[in-house]
């Protein structure tokens, strides 16, 4: 068992500029973060080994976002965003004094070498609203996930595209209730890992559905 903890201090800048009445464009930046995060790692069973000194560094990628979004009139609006996220700031990671087990051997490993070499990446998302009524809205969006792992290095998913939509009511004036639902399509993502211990290659792919309640109530 592993537990860790850390702070770090980024920053975050956003403006929006209305270019019509109704039309808004919207810029925003959120800064890499670096975790020095420190803690225990714990091994038991037959033989118990812990260590007091594990240790590691953790990033949050930089990321860009630019939107645009425009009402055709009081019902109807289309919003389209556009994100890169700077994931090339995972490089490599070295892991300090953690206890692991090799056979029936517990022991502290005093450092682990992990290479990630992630690529920036896009995220790209277009969406529209629809007011029925004063309670009643209904929305619907898409987005392109571009992968930023690198196959040679680690098994994930490739690129994304999901789609979903969203059904909310407004009960009371501070109670709405929101139900969405959101279908992931995963692109083939190959794998060809090559380590002095094992040779791992094949394709990974695959779907995904997400469904969610949401009950919101302001003061």
């Amino acid at each position: 068992m592993n537990n860790s903890k850390g702070s770090s201090l980024g920053g975050d800048f956003g403006i929006l500029i209305k270019l019509a009445k109704k039309t808004a464009l919207g810029f925003n930046y959120r800064s890499a973060i670096t975790y020095h995060l420190h803690g225990t790692s714990t091994i038991t069973g037959p033989q118990i080994v812990s260590s007091d000194n594990y240790h590691f560094k953790y990033w949050t990628p930089a990321r860009s976002v630019l939107s645009l979004s425009h009402f055709l009139n009081k019902k109807f609006g289309v919003i389209g965003t556009i994100q890169y996220l700077q994931w090339s700031i995972f490089k490599e990671a070295d892991i300090y004094n953690f206890a692991t087990q090799s056979g029936s051997t517990a022991f502290i490993n005093p450092q682990a070498h992990i290479k990630y070499n992630f690529h920036d990446s896009w995220l790209l998302t277009l969406g529209t609203i629809y007011n029925i009524s004063s309670k009643w809205v209904v929305r619907v969006a898409g987005t392109y996930n571009q992968s930023p792992s690198n196959g040679r290095f680690q098994i994930s998913t490739g690129d994304s595209l999901v789609v979903g939509s969203s059904m909310g009511y407004q009960v009371m004036k501070n109670f709405t209730v929101n139900f969405s639902y959101g279908h992931a399509f995963f692109k083939k993502e190959n794998i060809n890992i090559e380590t002095a211990q094992n040779i791992i290659t094949g394709v990974n792919q695959g779907v995904n559905d997400a469904v969610s309640l949401r009950l919101t109530f302001t003061a």
